[in-house]
C-alpha cells in the first residue's frame, strides 16, 4: 500500500506489487491440469473435439462475452472457460471462479449458521453484489448440472443468475448435460425453476462439445 496526496487530500492506493499479488492468487485458483490458459495461446485439439478451432476463433473474437459450453468430458470445455477467466484478471475485473455446488454450499452456511467457534464467511459472490453499479464482474461457474436440486439451491441460483443478467455481467458456465437436460435438472423441485434458470442464460453463447 502506498499513500498518495497530501494534507487533507491524503488517499491510500494500492500499489502495483499489491495488486500483482491479487492477481496471482486468483490464478492460482486454475488447477494445474490446465498449465496457463490463454486466450492467445489456445491451438485446436482436433483429437479431442472436431470443432475447436471455429470454437477458438469465436471465443478470442467474443471475450467479453457470456458462454454456456456444454458437453462431455475432455473435449475442452473447462480449458476455454479458464482462459477466458485469465483474460478478465488481465483485465482487473472483479472475477470468481467455482462450481455451482460450492457456491451453493456457502449460501446453505449463511442461512443456517456454523456451529459456535467457527468462522462463518461470507459467500465469494451474491446476487447484491452483482446488483452494485459501476463494476462488470465475471463469473465462470462449473459443473452446473453437479448440484442437487432443491427449492432453496434453485431460489440462490436464480436470483445470482437474474441479476448477472440484469446487470449485464459476464457468465461463463460449464455442464456435461445440454440445454434441455440442465432444464429438466432443475425442474426436478417445480418446472419453474428449471424455466426460469435457463431463461436467465438465453444471451449466453451456447457452445455444444458433445
Amino acid at each position: 500500500m502506498r499513500l498518495v496526496g497530501e494534507g487533507p487530500s491524503l488517499a491510500a492506493k494500492n500499489c502495483w506489487c499489491l495488486k500483482r499479488k491479487l492477481a496471482r492468487a486468483q490464478l492460482s485458483l486454475i488447477p494445474p491440469v490446465f498449465g496457463s490458459p490463454k486466450l492467445s495461446r489456445l491451438h485446436p485439439r482436433q483429437d479431442l473435439h472436431s470443432a475447436q478451432a471455429s470454437i477458438i476463433t469465436f471465443v478470442r473474437s467474443h471475450p467479453a462475452d457470456s458462454f454456456l459450453f456444454l458437453g462431455r468430458n475432455g473435449v475442452g470445455k473447462s480449458h476455454f472457460a479458464w482462459a477466458l477467466y485469465r483474460n478478465a484478471i488481465a483485465q482487473r475485473r472483479p472475477a470468481i471462479a467455482c462450481t455451482v455446488r460450492d457456491l451453493l454450499h456457502e449460501y446453505r452456511r449463511v442461512e443456517i449458521g456454523v456451529p459456535d467457534g467457527e468462522i462463518l464467511k461470507s459467500p465469494r459472490v451474491t446476487a447484491a453484489d452483482l446488483r452494485k453499479q459501476g463494476r462488470l464482474w465475471f463469473l465462470l461457474l462449473d459443473e452446473f448440472e453437479k448440484a442437487r436440486p432443491s427449492e432453496f439451491a434453485a431460489e440462490q441460483l436464480f436470483n445470482l443468475l437474474d441479476a448477472a443478467k440484469s446487470f449485464n455481467h459476464q457468465l461463463v458456465i460449464t455442464s456435461n448435460f445440454d440445454a434441455d437436460a440442465l432444464r429438466k435438472h432443475w425442474s426436478r423441485i417445480d418446472a419453474i425453476w428449471g424455466n426460469s434458470i435457463m431463461t436467465r442464460l438465453q444471451d449466453c453463447h451456447q457452445v455444444e462439445m458433445f
